[in-house]
């Protein structure tokens, strides 16, 4: 009897870990280069990707520097200035392969989380948090009551013009349904209407909507409720891709021992809820 419930449980855990992963079905080739490969050009940045062997004299500076792989919540990123920095970071990284990105200062950053649903012709924006800035780049995070060394953050409204653009964006990426944009810009107005803005990333199924994370009144009880909804409408989301044939890859999914060893390399969990990487 007791074999049987775990093995119902562990049906059931695999239904929602598996409709979880399926939110966004990619393969484990839609690396974040890839993903980037598909904004339009106006809104994107110049990428290369380099490893030991690079010319790095060729490189056009200031680049920001990022792991292709282990590069959750700023982990590996960093401005470099010069080939010096960029000589100095390769000896220093663990990483076979590294993005070099064209470094965009704007004015603003901000945290888009967008979401669409398969059965849905449309998607929309969830929220928009807007990051301070300052001349010393670096990777922004939010103040929050867990972490008290980011920046402040505000929540920003939508406009039509915006979640219209954000929208045709994401349909041009194959199997995109969920994350989260991490945009500049130095015009407010511009953005609003959906112009004259940079992506610099966008994090998949394991954006995160970051209201939470800077609603400082908010009780433990609604941090997990809003946590827990986050999550069902990334199961809904991907067990709609299902009903549609549209799964992820059910061996993937069952390659625990692979992620796993993502998860060891890159200690970071979210590799645990993403294609496997190796």
């Amino acid at each position: 009897m007791i074999i049987i419930a775990l093995i119902v449980l562990f049906v059931l855990f695999f239904i929602l870990y598996y409709s979880f992963l399926s939110a966004n079905p990619w393969s484990n080739s839609m690396t974040k280069d890839k993903i980037l490969s598909f904004i339009p050009e106006k809104f994107a940045l110049k990428i290369k990707i380099i490893n030991s062997k690079t010319n790095l004299s060729l490189l056009q500076y200031p680049l920001i520097f990022k792991p292709v792989i282990c590069n959750g919540n700023g982990k590996g990123v960093q401005k470099i200035e010069n080939e010096h920095e960029a000589k100095m970071y390769m000896k220093k990284t663990t990483e076979e392969f590294i993005i070099a990105q064209e470094y965009y200062p704007g004015t603003y950053e901000v945290g888009v989380l967008y979401e669409r649903y398969p059965f849905s012709k449309n998607g929309k924006i969830i929220s928009i948090v807007s990051k301070t800035t300052d001349k010393d780049w670096k990777p922004l995070r939010c103040n929050s009551c867990s972490f008290k060394k980011g920046v402040d953050c505000k929540i920003l409204n939508t406009t039509p013009a915006l979640e219209k653009r954000i929208d045709e964006i994401s349909k041009l990426i194959p199997n995109f349904y969920v994350g989260r944009y991490d945009i500049r810009f130095d015009s407010l107005d511009d953005f609003e209407k959906g112009e004259n803005f940079k992506i610099l990333e966008i994090n998949g199924v394991m954006g995160f909507d970051l209201r939470t994370s800077i609603d400082s009144n908010a009780s433990m009880f609604t941090t997990v409720e809003n946590l827990l909804y986050w999550v069902g409408r990334r199961v809904i989301i991907g067990f709609e891709n299902i009903l549609m044939l549209n799964g992820g890859n059910v061996f993937d999914a069952l390659n625990f021992i692979s992620k796993l060893q993502t998860y060891e390399k890159c200690c970071d969990y979210e590799h645990l809820f993403q294609p496997s990487s190796t």
